[in-house]
């Protein structure tokens, strides 16, 4: 590197000051690695694993209801009004026409989603290509 080059650089070094792009909120967490003493982490709402508070894995499911699809009706208003919301689509239950489908495993092959090859599928679940 010449010299003018490294003057330069030393002077728009003192002149700017890094500013990085990310910024972190709250403060920094600090851990002490010596300590052998069961903590929560500082994110679980001071939750341990073996608190009375938490529930089990069977009684959480337990308490899932399974999914359920319910259709959509549109409910008919009886005052007319002129605003935005009114000249926005509104869902239709009605039969396909020419050159809809209803899924896009019904597409024609050139639309369609191209299957993973094996050997892709090797390198994804290998961790990536081999350098």
């Amino acid at each position: 590197m010449n010299p003018t080059a490294v003057k330069l650089a030393t002077a728009a070094k003192s002149q700017w000051t890094y500013v990085p792009m990310i910024k972190f909120l709250g403060p920094k967490i600090h851990y002490d690695s010596s300590s052998k003493e069961i903590k929560p982490h500082p994110f679980s709402a001071g939750l341990l694993p073996t608190s009375k508070d938490l529930i089990s894995v069977p009684e959480f499911l337990s308490k899932q209801r399974p999914f359920k699809v319910v259709p959509y009706e549109k409910k008919t208003a009886t005052v007319k009004t002129t605003s935005k919301t009114d000249k926005q689509a509104t869902f239709t239950n009605r039969p396909l026409q020419d050159g809809e489908v209803s899924s896009i495993n019904n597409l024609p092959l050139q639309y369609r989603f191209k299957p993973i090859e094996p050997l892709e599928m090797d390198i994804i679940e290998g961790g990536g290509v081999e350098l």
